[in-house]
């Protein structure tokens, strides 16, 4: 039995000019779908209570807005 690496160039090699190039660009999505999975393995997941500090909310953020009081009466 041949080696992969042999058997698929020497299976490429007889395809149309058209299928060559369907076939590279199946290899570019393949080669980018497995760059993306070990960028998001590495990724770090954020961690609850990690935005802390980072915005306040008013103590009146529940209080009706005086914009609309014309249509609350």
């Amino acid at each position: 039995m041949s080696s992969l690496p042999e058997n698929i160039l020497t299976k490429f090699n007889r395809l149309p000019a058209e299928l060559k190039q369907e076939a590279a660009d199946f290899v570019e999505f393949l080669m980018l779908k497995h760059e993306n999975q070990i960028q998001n393995q590495s990724r770090k997941k954020p961690q609850f209570g990690s935005c802390k500090g980072l915005f306040v909310i008013p103590d009146d953020f529940d209080e009706p807005l005086k914009d609309f009081n014309s249509y609350m009466k």
